[in-house]
C-alpha cells in the first residue's frame, strides 16, 4: 500500500538537504566556467533522485515481528 503522508516527509527532507547543498555550491558560484550548464547538471541528476526516493519510500513493507528465543521452545522437545 502507498503512504502519501510517509512520500512527502521524505520529499520534503530531500528537498531541505537539496537547499543546503546547493547554497553550498553557491558560495563559489563566481569560479564557475560555465554555470548554466552546471545548475542544469545538478537538476538533471539530483532531483529525479530525491523525487525516486519519495516515491520508493512511500511503499510500507510489513514489518517481522521476532520471536524471542524462550518464547519459541526447545527444539528437541
Amino acid at each position: 500500500m502507498f503512504s502519501l503522508k510517509k512520500s512527502l516527509k521524505t520529499l520534503a527532507k530531500g528537498q531541505f538537504c537539496f537547499l543546503i547543498m546547493t547554497f553550498i555550491l553557491l558560495t563559489n558560484v563566481s569560479h564557475w566556467r560555465d554555470p548554466l550548464a552546471s545548475w542544469v547538471l545538478i537538476l538533471m541528476l539530483i532531483q529525479p533522485g530525491i523525487f525516486l526516493l519519495a516515491f520508493v519510500d512511500g511503499f510500507r513493507t510489513k514489518k517481522a515481528v521476532e520471536v524471542e528465543p524462550e518464547e519459541r521452545g526447545s527444539v528437541f522437545t
